[in-house]
């Protein structure tokens, strides 16, 4: 009997927002959905799946807000890129943008959801890919 694959596509927004010259990072299980693993260490930049029919930046500042509060800026789209998943099943396009954030931006890390580290501690919390990936952009 054959196995058939299924292909398909995704679309993801994903966001650098800085804050007082630190960079927010979300807890992996926060980033991405749980069939797709291939983004981020134990942390990562805040990454949304796009439902088919939206616009990436709506959806990333809607999500965002959700996690976050108000406090956002300016958002500029600096890359887009794509990849496989890791069972080669998915072709993943991932919207890439900065935020800028505003004086009243308030997160409470306490949560434990975010977190707010400089740029030299990109590595302790990230994948060393996700973070060769950024270089170009922090």
């Amino acid at each position: 009997m054959k196995e058939y694959l299924t292909k398909s596509q995704k679309v993801k927004a994903a966001c650098i927002v800085r804050h007082d010259n630190k960079i927010l990072l979300l807890r992996n299980t926060q980033v991405t959905n749980p069939e797709d693993q291939t983004r981020g260490g134990y942390f990562d930049i805040p990454s949304f799946t796009v439902l088919f029919g939206e616009d990436p930046r709506t959806t990333l500042l809607d999500t965002l807000e959700g996690y976050v509060g108000e406090g956002m800026g300016d958002v500029t789209m600096l890359d887009v890129r794509q990849y496989i998943s890791e069972n080669d099943t998915t072709q993943i396009f991932e919207v890439l943008f900065t935020v800028e954030t505003i004086d009243s931006f308030k997160v409470d890390e306490r949560c434990g959801k975010c977190i707010f580290v400089e740029e030299s501690e990109l590595d302790l919390y990230m994948f060393p890919q996700e973070r060769e990936y950024l270089k170009k952009y922090i």
